[in-house]
């Protein structure tokens, strides 16, 4: 039952954005093929220029969309279809994405008006929402070069880089669900040391979750930081410089794809040393599988040679 519920909504999603690419101007074989890879948030564009080869605002924005929903968890886009009601989006997860998506494109927004030499607020508010969702959905389509944005709006993307989608998508990083697990548990730590004789529960959706959870998902965020900390060490070890070793690791770790500098949006890893292009795939190896599954293979391996 879950691989039909998440064959039907990656065919839907498919079909849903080729038509709509289609009919918005795209050629036939080029709105197949991004089709596909805004469905599984690949990224992979049959232009050297991305979406920007189109220049069309039209296509931007149902791009943009359509990242940005196929992002979510497929089995709530499988219910509002199934109840026909789009109820089971008000939850806590679904509003934090949002919600987070509109503060970093804001805050890159302005970087870009006062900083970036961004004369409209019009082209500021498209570009910074478009590169922030692409970033987070991990799709890694891009309608201008990240390379030229002031500092601050880089590390505003890696940090949209870190996060991503929601569980139950086809998205890397962290997952918007453990980030916010993480900051409902800092919180509830925050309360309980002021008031200790209190007892309190993280909740999320109406739901306390059991201390067992929110232990795996530090876990699990204490080993993702842990790996973009040693693959950055050895990155720059290789020969690469400090822009492109941190956000290559931690976009290479979060399957986003583009990084800053000469791996920015509109570039390629092509020119990376060959040592920190293995490092790279490891990294890419080590974030789809999210980790943990890898260290059990190699603890079953290790065992045996004991």
């Amino acid at each position: 039952k879950v691989v039909m519920i998440i064959t039907s909504v990656y065919l839907g999603f498919t079909v849903v954005s080729l038509l709509s690419l289609w009919a918005a101007g795209m050629p036939f074989f080029d709105a197949l093929n991004h089709a596909f890879s805004i469905a599984a948030t690949g990224g992979f564009s049959t232009r050297n220029l991305s979406i920007g080869a189109f220049n069309s605002d039209l296509i931007n924005m149902i791009v943009l969309v359509l990242m940005a929903v196929c992002a979510m968890h497929f089995g709530l886009i499988y219910a509002v279809f199934v109840t026909g009601s789009f109820k089971p989006m008000n939850n806590t997860v679904v509003k934090y994405y949002f919600g987070s998506i509109i503060v970093l494109s804001l805050m890159i927004m302005f970087a870009l008006k006062f900083d970036g030499g961004y004369e409209s607020w019009g082209k500021a508010a498209m570009d910074s929402t478009f590169t922030v969702v692409s970033y987070m959905t991990t799709t890694g389509f891009a309608i201008c070069d990240n390379a030229t944005w002031p500092f601050i709006a880089g590390m505003i993307l890696m940090l949209a880089g870190i996060q991503c989608g929601c569980s139950g998508s086809t998205t890397g990083g962290l997952k918007v669900d453990r980030v916010l697990v993480a900051f409902k548990a800092i919180g509830n730590e925050v309360r309980h040391r002021i008031h200790p004789s209190s007892v309190s529960q993280v909740k999320m959706g109406g739901h306390y979750l059991p201390d067992s959870t929110v232990s795996s998902v530090f876990m699990y965020i204490v080993v993702y930081v842990m790996v973009i900390f040693v693959s950055i060490i050895a990155v720059m070890m290789c020969g690469s410089e400090p822009v492109e070793a941190v956000s290559g690791v931690i976009s290479s770790v979060g399957s986003v794809g583009p990084g800053l500098g000469n791996v920015a949006s509109l570039d390629n890893y092509s020119m990376q040393p060959v040592m920190s292009k293995v490092i790279f795939t490891i990294d890419m190896f080590l974030g789809r599988l999210e980790i943990f599954p890898v260290l059990i293979v190699l603890s079953f391996i290790f065992k045996r040679d004991r």
